[in-house]
């Protein structure tokens, strides 16, 4: 608990421990993808099929399909003469006035009165064979009055619709358009197209805004029979189904992304805090500091590409100058302490990795004129090492592993040095 307001030594143990913080973000961006999107995804291939069955079931009951588009709206706010003004209820305006324009509607009726005409043929035969309409309404033509007014604002056919009527949507940011047929895929498509085209009039009007499309819904209704008709069946009840497209499969799975990460990033310095907290390992540069020796150099076992930046950052964190060049520095600096102080012979050991230790001795040798250095167990005696080297070896440096040497294991070291009467050079900090 000694490092608990030690905010720059968590942030080292954090950097160090990047490949266990990646791990626990990339599990919990997994589990929000696939809670969040699998379940969509189930949706999106089975609603195919369950659409198909219940039209299969109505398919002989004039029913009017309302196909609709719902368009949600980003909030957008600009600031004129240091006033912030909202201006997502002009984009909002902008589709209700656009949306019953005739330029609009000329390009609707173009591309789709024909097919639509060919359906109220079969259309206007349902309602007389269910007694929805009378004999002389059978040949009532298709005109483009009737095409216009299936389309849907607000929720209100556009042939009625008024500013004081309709569903007010200004305070959620959400636009819902549409068409009604007795066709469903045909009133899916035009809905579509029909917002399509009011989207990018409305962006040449208004400018760029961020909008989200978050799907279709789809809803059926009983027709209204004309006065004097008798219908011969009525349907027991309405349905209604949300159709969920490619589009917002994906951008939903992309906020279950999203907001996996960001859990994943609390989980993951929760864990490692504690981590850092209940640790019995020489994690810091203060833990070695904690020992009241001279620190020799904090270098890394290799030299990479990262080395520098590693350096840098570490420096900056604990305060004390890092090794750039992996550990290369730290040789120059021990050999010349050992010439300095005419050091013929110095023992190397150190209670983490074994290799590290020996690797530093072979770097120590390789550049070393006049001294000598061994390779030492820190558990051996004092007589054991001398029977083994053949030489009163008294000087010794010590070589520990950030995150592999133990609190306890380093202690029981020092005590060792101390008993056998050897001079502790110094401490070297290893990052691996």
């Amino acid at each position: 608990m000694d490092n608990f307001y030690d905010l720059n030594d968590f942030i080292m143990f954090l950097l160090r421990k990047w490949k266990n913080c990646l791990g626990i973000i990339f599990i919990s961006v997994l589990i929000f993808v696939g809670t969040r999107g699998g379940k969509l995804i189930n949706q999106y291939i089975n609603q195919n099929e369950n659409n198909n069955i219940e039209t299969n079931n109505n398919e002989d009951e004039p029913v009017w399909t309302k196909a609709l588009v719902n368009i949600e709206i980003t909030p957008l706010y600009y600031e004129k003469n240091g006033e912030i003004f909202d201006k997502t209820q002009t984009i909002i305006e902008g589709y209700r006035k656009l949306g019953i324009s005739q330029n609009v509607m000329e390009q609707l009726y173009n591309t789709w009165f024909e097919k639509e005409s060919e359906e109220s043929v079969r259309r206007k035969q349902k309602l007389h064979e269910y007694g929805y309409i009378l004999d002389k309404e059978v040949k009532y033509p298709y005109e483009k009055v009737d095409f216009w007014g299936q389309f849907l604002m607000d929720g209100v056919d556009i042939n009625s619709i008024s500013r004081t009527v309709g569903v007010d949507n200004s305070k959620e940011y959400i636009m819902t358009m549409g068409f009604k047929s007795t066709d469903e895929e045909l009133a899916l498509q035009i809905a579509n197209d029909y917002a399509r085209i009011v989207t990018e009039l409305v962006k040449e009007e208004v400018g760029e805004f961020e909008y989200n499309i978050l799907g279709n819904t789809v809803l059926y209704e009983l027709p209204a029979a004309s006065a004097g008709a008798q219908t011969t069946r009525y349907l027991s009840s309405g349905g209604s189904n949300t159709y969920i497209s490619k589009k917002y499969v994906v951008l939903q799975s992309i906020k279950g992304a999203i907001w996996g990460g960001m859990f994943g990033v609390i989980i993951a310095i929760v864990l490692i805090f504690f981590a850092y907290m209940m640790s019995h390992k020489i994690n810091t540069l203060n833990d070695l500091e904690g020992y009241n020796k001279t620190i020799l150099g904090l270098g890394f076992v290799n030299s990479s590409k990262y080395c520098k930046l590693r350096a840098k950052i570490y420096s900056v964190l604990g305060g004390k100058i890092w090794d750039p060049t992996g550990h290369e520095q730290i040789i120059d600096s021990i050999n010349w302490v050992a010439n300095n102080e005419k050091y013929y012979s110095v023992a190397v050991m150190g209670s983490g990795n074994d290799k590290i230790t020996k690797k530093m001795v072979l770097a120590l040798n390789e550049k070393a004129s006049n001294v000598k250095y061994y390779y030492c167990d820190w558990n051996m005696s004092l007589e054991e090492l001398e029977q083994e080297y053949k030489n009163e070896n008294k000087n010794v440096i010590i070589i520990e592993e950030f995150g592999i040497s133990l609190k306890k294991e380093v202690k029981d070291e020092l005590n060792q040095i101390a008993k056998r009467n050897m001079n502790l050079i110094g401490i070297v900090g290893i990052e691996s």
